[in-house]
């Protein structure tokens, strides 16, 4: 069964420790990092065209694509209003993107991919990920646009930034005290179980990721 911890320390190049505010993340391969947390293996980033580009695992592989994730190498305060990323999905044949990783994954939602940040705790309202902005797997260019508001993020168990004031003070903070930044995919239940793909191939390009 999947696990949902997320409390691995990414030791990767920052852009600062100093506040994230108008600025866009750098692409470079080496600050990004890809987890599957049921094998704990990663895919493998590269660089083309300036994008950062991963291949989603096939179904033969029995890997998954969980979280595309930027470290800050230490907790730093988000400052801006928006969060925007720009990605594009390439794809061979006809790809059908699964996320299935856990039997007990058994709603009819399809398999997107959505903005994430967290800090470096476990509790309850220490991870964010946008809802409803999302994107259904498939071929295309997108962007996604979030307001960094408490409304449009939800926790690992679903409860909003502004349902009560604990969800609204774990925002908040989780706000001031951002330790990783990123992507998750899922399907189903869970937004951020991975997503693997069949009948085809299927590579993530990540064009941009800001918070302005």
């Amino acid at each position: 069964m999947k696990t949902a911890t997320l409390l691995f320390s990414l030791t990767l190049s920052a852009i600062s420790t100093q506040a994230l505010g108008a600025q866009t993340l750098p692409l470079t391969a080496k600050s990004w990092q890809t987890i599957d947390f049921n094998t704990n293996r990663t895919q493998k980033l590269s660089n083309s065209g300036g994008a950062l580009v991963f291949d989603f695992p096939t179904a033969k592989s029995g890997l998954f694509a969980d979280y595309l994730l930027f470290g800050f190498g230490n907790q730093v305060p988000l400052q801006g209003s928006t969060l925007s990323v720009t990605f594009a999905i390439a794809t061979t044949g006809t790809p059908v993107f699964s996320g299935l990783s856990d039997p007990a994954n058994t709603c009819p939602a399809p398999a997107t991919t959505r903005a994430y940040f967290e800090t470096a705790f476990s509790g309850e309202f220490d991870r964010w990920w946008a809802n409803p902005t999302s994107y259904v797997l498939g071929p295309g260019t997108v962007t996604l646009t979030v307001p960094l508001t408490p409304d449009q993020w939800s926790s690992v168990y679903g409860k909003f930034g502004n349902y009560d004031a604990n969800s609204l003070a774990g925002f908040q903070n989780t706000l001031q005290n951002t330790f990783n930044i990123g992507m998750s995919f899922g399907a189903a239940c869970f937004f951020g179980h991975g997503v693997q793909v069949s009948g085809g191939t299927a590579q993530f390009q990540l064009l941009s990721y800001g918070i302005f």
